[in-house]
């Protein structure tokens, strides 16, 4: 089998050196239509599919508060008198926190840098099942007001300003002209939300905040329990909300005609919800590409089997078996393609470069996008496909060949049959139509990216008119 398989290739590899055109041919077209696929892949495969670089990431959830009838856009964060009270009535989760997302001005050696951070509560490391790789985590003590000038810095951060020594913890850094004492530095390649923060400061609460409901400014996380369920937490949720209208009769009536209620959902669908129907509608714009460049390939098949019929007939009366023929033929048309597919993969890389160097940040996760092991498998595993029905199809083709007839024709190969011409007309009419369908696609997705960008998508401030302005809750409720 080894032998014959190796023999296989040789004569596929003959075939297409004597046919150097048809090669090109292949080859080109499918390297650009799997350009496209394999960059968009690589985006929806990074932002969607992956999951978040924590450990167990697909059981953190966001606890997010709601007001649908009171005029306020949909947020995804809670107040600080909501965390407390979950703490005690939400047993499905193993640990909660809360953060907040800060920028701040960095002073570092008479220069000032603008710096995304997180404010945090300690129980933010559990959570996350990370721990900082240098010094420690923040103590309970330092979530108290007054106690909170302790600061973690980002590996990139700490790099930055002390070369990655040791000697940064104990040293002083001014964040929004306070000073902070470094306390640690979190492990290389640490990311939460985005690639953006730069350190991690203490996030304290003082007995008023411990009471505060309805101005929603942080953002409420935890971890399922083993064996625990998101409708389980959003059942305890929902009993926590009922006894506290109880508790604030005075906010009762507010509320109920605002609609209010917690909506319980996982981290990683919160922070792409804005952005993936648009993935998914430019991936199948790449895959509407791929099907008019497979089409045509399919068209040029065609008309190369129509010429090659002499020869095949040929072989056919010399005792070639028609298993035989399908054999080298899928094995030819599978060589080009994968070469193709190889061809498609170096574009792609260097599409998704392009991408990243004009915009691709306002995606969320997109210091993540690139091309790994799973998308070079899929690119590879399209062309493998692509090249088994072009194999099939020269002797589909010539299946009914009267070997007689075709050897007893002149020079001149004839025309193929009635019913080949209706098939190429065909594949013709449904290039037209995929076209027709990516045309109307187009103009959707220029829309759709003209709205994302101007916007930052996932757990972040944004500026676009379905943002976050919790702000107009609070006048409701004070």
């Amino acid at each position: 089998m080894i032998e014959s398989f190796f023999r296989e290739m040789r004569y596929g590899v003959r075939a297409l050196l004597r046919d150097k055109g048809f090669a090109a041919t292949v080859i080109l077209t499918l390297a650009f239509c799997l350009a496209a696929n394999t960059a968009t892949f690589a985006i929806v495969n990074s932002v969607l599919l992956r999951p978040l670089s924590m450990p167990k990431a697909d059981q953190i959830v966001v606890m997010a508060n709601r007001y649908p009838n009171a005029g306020v856009p949909d947020s995804n964060q809670s107040s600080s008198g909501d965390y407390f009270d979950r703490l005690r009535a939400v047993t499905a989760l193993q640990e909660q926190a809360m953060f907040r997302i800060v920028d701040e001005t960095l002073y570092h050696d008479r220069t000032a840098e603008q710096v995304t951070g997180l404010s945090v509560t300690p129980s933010f490391f559990p959570l996350v099942h990370v721990a900082p790789a240098l010094g420690r985590a923040f103590t309970a003590t330092e979530a108290e007001p007054g106690k909170d000038q302790e600061i973690i810095l980002s590996n990139a951060l700490w790099q930055e300003l002390y070369g990655g020594g040791r000697r940064a913890l104990g040293r002083t850094v001014r964040i929004g002209g306070k000073p902070y004492t470094v306390v640690g530095v979190m492990p290389r390649g640490f990311r939460f939300l985005n690639s953006d923060v730069r350190f991690l400061t203490p996030l304290a609460f003082s007995l008023e905040d411990r009471n505060r409901y309805h101005q929603n400014n942080y953002y409420s996380v935890g971890r399922l329990k083993p064996g625990a369920t998101i409708a389980q937490v959003q059942a305890q949720v929902n009993a926590l909300n009922a006894a506290n209208l109880e508790r604030f009769p005075h906010f009762k009536e507010a509320l109920v005609n605002a609609g209010f209620y917690t909506k319980v959902e996982r981290l990683q669908d919160v922070m792409v919800k804005d952005v993936k129907s648009v993935l998914y509608l430019l991936w199948g714009g790449a895959l509407f590409v791929l099907f008019i460049g497979a089409l045509n390939l399919a068209n040029v098949v065609l008309a190369r089997a129509t010429v090659r019929r002499k020869a095949i007939a040929t072989r056919l009366a010399l005792g070639a078996s028609r298993a035989h023929l399908l054999r080298q033929f899928i094995t030819e048309h599978v060589l080009v393609a994968l070469a193709g597919g190889i061809a498609g993969i170096v574009l792609g890389d260097a599409l998704l470069r392009t991408l990243t160097a004009i915009g691709l940040d306002h995606f969320p996760r997109a210091s993540e996008v690139r091309i790994d092991g799973v998308v070079v498998a899929c690119a590879l595993g399209i062309s493998a496909a692509v090249g088994v029905v072009l194999g099939i199809l020269p002797l589909v083709h010539n299946f009914k060949t009267n070997i007689e007839k075709v050897l007893h024709e002149g020079g001149r190969t004839s025309t193929s049959g009635m019913g080949m011409r209706r098939l190429r007309q065909a594949l013709v009419g449904a290039e037209i139509g995929f076209a027709f369908v990516l045309l109307m696609g187009a103009g959707l997705l220029l829309t759709s990216f003209r709205n994302l960008a101007a916007c930052r998508s996932g757990l972040h401030k944004q500026t676009c008119s379905h943002g976050w302005h919790e702000r107009s809750v609070v006048k409701i409720f004070r």
